[in-house]
């Protein structure tokens, strides 16, 4: 019968490679540190809205047994839908929220994590020191309620309006 290695001889073993073992552990966690703070975080929410139909205000009995509830029900729900991606009601939330400053949205890349960040913020400096006195001669960018339309158009990008079919929630 074969002798099985016994605790002591794994020790040596593992005392003689010490050095590789612990290498590949500092080299291991150094290259996680690195990708975590590189990674930019990125959050999802979610919402769910109950869409009702206002019942029809009619004070004619006979137009209201002539009228019925659910001809229009898709087309009201498609509108509900189309106001909620509107243009409108995005530069309200953007200026509600005040996502103006958010670099999601403006101008700065978002995608690049912490060192991007700080090369874009080196960059802006920069380009702050050499512009000072100079007259850039760029007109304002075009409004919508008070919001830059190319915010309201990279927070409609991130938008999703998605209806539960069968339902009445959104």
């Amino acid at each position: 019968m074969e002798e099985q290695p016994r605790l002591r001889e794994h020790w040596h073993v593992i005392r003689r490679h010490l050095t590789l073992i612990a290498t590949i552990a500092v080299c291991s966690v150094l290259v996680v540190s690195v990708a975590v703070f590189v990674e930019t975080p990125t959050y999802t929410a979610t919402s769910v809205i109950l869409v009702e139909p206002q019942p029809p205000q009619v004070l004619d009995m006979k137009e209201l047994m002539v009228e019925s509830p659910g001809s229009d029900e898709h087309d009201y729900y498609k509108t509900e839908y189309a106001l909620l991606r509107s243009e409108s009601l995005a530069a309200q939330v953007i200026h509600n929220l005040g996502l103006e400053n958010n670099p999601l949205f403006n101008d700065s890349d978002p995608a690049g994590g912490l060192v991007s960040g700080l090369w874009s913020g080196f960059e802006s400096w920069a380009m702050g020191l050499f512009s000072r006195g100079a007259d850039t001669g760029q007109a304002d960018p075009p409004k919508i309620s008070g919001v830059a339309a190319s915010l309201v158009t990279a927070y409609l990008s991130y938008l999703s309006v998605q209806p539960e079919f069968g339902t009445r929630l959104v």
